[in-house]
């Protein structure tokens, strides 16, 4: 995790312009961060062109050629994967955020382009990997193992050793068990409770948690 300290001085975009830009910015004004140069997006932005939360807003056209550090704030997990991947390849370096009231102890080991949002609580040996949300008030517990782009939405909590595949979704006040897997690309249902095994691709919901 490149430290937020060091980025005081540096210049940075956010990728995107929704919701998720806007707690980005959030964020790194609570750290104390510099606000980034611009959000950037595409040309399927909806004609948008108001500044975000007082940023403006230009293309990442308008900055093709140009190297420096971003952060990947797009909800759709697949395509923040796939904008990390694109960006990190042409030179651009990627961030992660803390927020101040977040809970996260120091041995765990956190990917690039991942944030720690608001009052959660990542606990002792957890393993996040390359842009995950952890919304806020999530709580990850010890030696849980986090893929690339998941998003641990706000208020679930996932239990000790379990392990979660890349670019799944954990939803809202959900539970997953102590040494469960939740494959690749897998949906848990808000407030689900996981007992079992989830496999790739795979929706479950409900109390305790079935295939749909």
């Amino acid at each position: 995790m490149k430290s937020t300290g060091r980025m005081k001085e540096k210049k940075w975009f956010v990728i995107g312009a929704g919701g998720q830009a806007r707690v980005v910015i959030a964020t790194a004004r609570a750290c104390g961060l510099p606000d980034p140069q611009a959000c950037l997006v595409d040309d399927g932005s909806g004609g948008q062109s108001e500044p975000i939360r007082g940023i403006p807003l230009l293309t990442t056209e308008s900055v093709m050629g140009q190297r420096g550090f971003f952060f990947p704030a797009v909800g759709d997990n697949k395509i923040r994967e796939r904008l990390i991947r694109q960006l990190m390849d042409q030179g651009w370096q990627a961030i992660s955020i803390c927020h101040p009231t977040a809970l996260v102890e120091k041995d765990v080991m956190i990917g690039v382009g991942t944030i720690i949002a608001m009052g959660a609580i990542i606990q002792t040996g957890a393993r996040l990997g390359n842009g995950v949300i952890v919304n806020t008030g999530a709580i990850v517990e010890h030696d849980v193992q986090v893929g690339d782009c998941v998003h641990i939405a706000p208020g679930s909590v996932i239990l000790g050793e379990a392990v979660i595949g890349k670019c799944a979704f954990i939803g809202a006040g959900s539970r997953i068990l102590p040494r469960v897997k939740v494959g690749d690309e897998a949906i848990v249902g808000a407030g689900s409770v996981v007992r079992d095994d989830v496999g790739a691709k795979t929706t479950v919901v409900g109390v305790p948690a079935k295939v749909v």
